[in-house]
C-alpha cells in the first residue's frame, strides 16, 4: 500500500516531467527568424536578421625590418722636394694619410593590434551572408 507521502512525491515528479515536455515542445515549435531570441538555454544564439548585433574580433600583426651597411675609404699622399736658392731652409717634406670608416645599422618594428567591434546587421545577402556596419577608432602610438 502506498502512503500519502509517496503519492504526493509521484505527483510532483509527474508535474515536473509534464512541464519539461511542454518546454521542449515550445522550443521545438519556435522559429528563430520570428524574432524570439531566447528560445532555449542550450541553443546557439546567432545573428540572423537586420538589427541584430554581432561582435567582430579584429587581429592584425605587422613586422618590418631594415638593415643598412655603408663603408667609406680614402687615402692621399703628397710629397714636396727640398727648397732651393733662398728657400733652402725648407727641408724635404712629405705627407701621407689614410682614412677608413664603416657603419652598419639595423631597425626592426613589430606592431600588433587586437580589437573588438560591435556591429549591426544592416542586410542579409541572398546567399545568407550578413552585411554588417560598425566603426571604431583605435590610436596606436598616438597615430590613428
Amino acid at each position: 500500500m502506498t502512503s500519502a507521502r509517496e503519492i504526493r512525491m509521484n505527483l510532483i515528479i509527474a508535474a515536473f516531467v509534464a512541464l519539461f515536455a511542454i518546454g521542449l515542445a515550445t522550443v521545438a515549435s519556435s522559429d528563430p527568424s520570428s524574432g524570439s531570441f531566447f528560445t532555449s538555454l542550450y541553443s546557439d544564439h546567432r545573428a540572423t536578421s537586420v538589427g541584430d548585433i554581432v561582435l567582430v574580433v579584429v587581429s592584425e600583426s605587422a613586422l618590418a625590418s631594415h638593415t643598412s651597411t655603408r663603408g667609406n675609404e680614402s687615402s692621399s699622399n703628397a710629397s714636396m722636394g727640398a727648397g732651393t736658392g733662398w728657400l733652402d731652409f725648407i727641408p724635404l717634406t712629405g705627407y701621407g694619410g689614410q682614412s677608413k670608416s664603416a657603419a652598419k645599422g639595423q631597425s626592426q618594428s613589430r606592431d600588433m593590434l587586437s580589437a573588438r567591434i560591435a556591429a549591426v546587421v544592416t542586410g542579409v545577402a541572398p546567399n545568407g551572408n550578413l552585411i554588417i556596419q560598425g566603426e571604431r577608432r583605435v590610436a596606436c602610438n598616438r597615430d590613428f
